[in-house]
């Protein structure tokens, strides 16, 4: 089994994660990705593998109601983009939000769905290991999907804009797709106005052109061009959209710094960025790379809004103030091989950022953060004439950097968490806590109904029939037995009869039922006892093994003579080769109805003939002879209808 688990994220913000000890999952903005996936290739949950995705729902169960819920979710197929079909396998993901889990359900509880019965259900189970708490969602085939409201999260096309009721990102086309404008709505707790301007890249370089060397060279996200169209895995989701942005970076004297793809998963409180790097072998080859950082500029709205970091408290304890002058210096060391966070919030809202800092090799990494009208705080090399992107000024430019001699990939790997207004140092320490102990979960197998009044169920085989039977000792209510059969392969299950049950007695009875399966080999055969409320348990499984016949049988047929039809029963054993037929024929032999044409497999059959002919006309009343028709085996009787 394998399961991804996402958003590590935060307690609402009176809800902190490590705070309260609740019962349920009280993690509001995380959201849970499990893969069918078990040792690599084999399917963890087996009777929801290989199906369409439309039939699989997901439910919570409330203990103090006993009530089931269907719950947001979605069906991802993997890879996003290279998988296109509707059939859920092991590569494919069940997303919902941790929220959504319930609580632990009895085995005789079961969802409100009799088609959902024929199949087994499975429990995910998600442990919380600050809060110490734990949450249950229970996976369902049906065969009848209820409507799922699939809004959560909206993609515009036309404007490459993620709407979500928590916030709007854009990503315009004169950046190459960058993300360049972020707005906290009103009823989500901000101001309703955009704050950021962009995501900030800022690369320098000394290279050598010909004689001349250690020429300084700067990369910036105005740099970037979209490679391809940007692509969506869907339009509108609950849960998660994957944006895959194609990027180009190009230098002039250089040629294509990197061309790469970014698979970027908006959530509905935040953005992944992954483990993404941008190549810079392209820069490498000419000379060194002395200098790398993104950071995250925002726009004059963010006056009067305050910048946090763990660095920063000593000497700010109420936050940086953004208002685009120089501020008091402040701690900006980070934290390598570990989680570090930074956050702009205010008014507008909040931007918070969540970023795992690599060693990267020869480098000296530290956070970046500039409030200025003009230029930057990059070291003078690379400061291009003193000049910044975009607006040309700083609003709380936060992000991260690395100076030396830069080895491998410029990191650019974050999450962004998209927040109201004012969120304070404490609240980002406890997401935090949560950001280094994600959750955890685990799927479990089927849960079964076993009927208590049931005192046995046993079946023989015997001539090509299966007996089966069962006895209660009392019975409640008991509207009585439908009686289900599958082959051993898992096919789907299969109502093969029903039985009266008594209502409510103490007596004991005895049942039974002979089934007359076609086709020799293993079968599964369960009980689906209903009671007069349309409740219903199920019976333990039983397996019968029907005995291939030892040579050929050709049954004379029933009723004989017949009107206006009539049933041929045959057996064919494990030897028989090749095709099967059983044709009709009258005196003279001509032919009237072929009833059988296929290829030969060993078992059982029973057909019914309905007196009409291949073009669907009754014949006449006479004698007619029907023949089994097997490579050099054929058998022959007669037979009467009449009128």
């Amino acid at each position: 089994m394998k399961v991804r688990n996402v958003l590590w994220g935060i307690v609402a913000y009176s809800l902190l994660c490590s705070q309260f000890a609740w019962s349920r999952i009280t993690r509001e903005f995380d959201a849970v990705v499990v893969t069918n996936e078990q040792d690599g290739t084999a399917p963890v949950m087996a009777d929801v593998n290989n199906i369409n995705s439309s039939l699989i729902v997901l439910y919570k169960y409330d203990s103090g109601t006993g009530q089931w819920s269907l719950i947001p979710f979605q069906i991802d197929n993997f890879p996003y983009f290279e998988d296109t079909d509707t059939i859920f396998d092991t590569n494919d993901e069940i997303l919902f939000m941790a929220k959504d889990c319930g609580d632990l359900a009895p085995p005789e509880s079961w969802i409100n769905d009799a088609s959902s019965a024929n199949y087994k259900r499975y429990q995910i189970t998600v442990i919380d290991n600050v809060a110490g708490t734990t949450g249950y969602v229970y996976v369902y085939r049906t065969d009848n999907p209820p409507v799922l409201n699939n809004t959560g999260l909206q993609y515009d096309a036309t404007t490459d804009k993620i709407t979500s009721t928590n916030y709007i990102m854009e990503h315009p086309d004169a950046l190459g797709g960058n993300l360049g404008g972020l707005t906290i709505p009103v009823a989500a707790g901000g101001s309703g106005i955009n704050f950021l301007e962009r995501l900030k890249i800022r690369v320098g370089a000394l290279i050598d052109f010909f004689i001349f060397k250690d020429v300084p060279i700067v990369i910036t996200e105005d740099s970037i061009t979209k490679n391809a169209p940007t692509q969506v895995n869907k339009t509108q989701a609950p849960i998660r959209i994957v944006r895959r942005w194609f990027i180009k970076i190009s230098v002039e004297g250089v040629g294509d710094v990197s061309v790469t793809k970014f698979d970027l998963k908006y959530y509905r409180h935040f953005v992944d960025f992954g483990e993404n790097t941008i190549p810079l072998d392209a820069v490498k080859q000419y000379g060194d790379v002395k200098y790398a950082r993104y950071s995250f500029d925002l726009l004059p709205y963010a006056y009067g809004m305050r910048m946090h970091t763990p660095g920063s408290a000593a000497v700010h304890p109420d936050g940086v103030f953004i208002n685009s002058s120089a501020d008091a210096a402040f701690d900006r060391t980070l934290q390598l091989n570990q989680w570090n966070w930074w956050m702009q919030t205010g008014a507008p809202g909040t931007l918070l950022s969540f970023s795992l800092i690599p060693d990267v090799p020869s480098s000296t990494e530290a956070l970046y953060y500039h409030d200025a009208v003009s230029g930057t705080d990059d070291a003078n090399t690379w400061d291009d004439a003193g000049g910044d992107t975009g607006t040309g000024g700083s609003w709380g430019d936060t992000g991260a950097k690395y100076e030396g001699t830069i080895e491998g990939e410029l990191p650019l790997g974050f999450q962004l968490y998209f927040l109201g207004a004012n969120i304070t140092p404490d609240s980002a320490a406890n997401i935090l806590d949560c950001v280094q102990n994600p959750l955890t979960s685990l799927i479990s197998g089927e849960s079964i109904y076993v009927p208590v009044e049931l005192a046995g169920f046993i079946g023989r085989s015997y001539d090509g029939y299966i007996d089966l039977s069962w006895t209660t000792i009392t019975e409640t209510n008991n509207l009585g037995f439908d009686v289900e059969r599958r082959s051993a392969q898992n096919e789907a299950w299969q109502k093969i009869g029903f039985k009266n049950g008594f209502g409510t007695t103490n007596e004991e009875h005895l049942y039974s039922l002979i089934d007359h399966p076609q086709t020799s080999g293993q079968y599964e055969y369960r009980l689906r006892q209903i009671n007069f409320d349309g409740t219903f348990e199920y019976s333990n499984v039983i397996q019968i093994t029907l005995e291939a016949p030892e040579t050929f049988v050709l049954c004379q047929n029933y009723p004989n003579p017949f009107n206006p039809s009539t049933k041929i029963d045959f057996e064919l054993p494990s030897f028989a080769e090749g095709n099967v037929k059983l044709v009709i024929y009258d005196l003279l032999g001509k032919h009237i109805r072929t009833l059988v044409d296929e290829p030969a497999k060993s078992g059982y059959y029973h057909i019914e003939w309905d007196g009409n002919d291949d073009l669907g006309f009754p014949v006449g009343s006479g004698v007619y002879l029907f023949s089994l028709i097997n490579n050099n085996h054929r058998f022959t009787k007669k037979m009467v209808k009449i009128l």
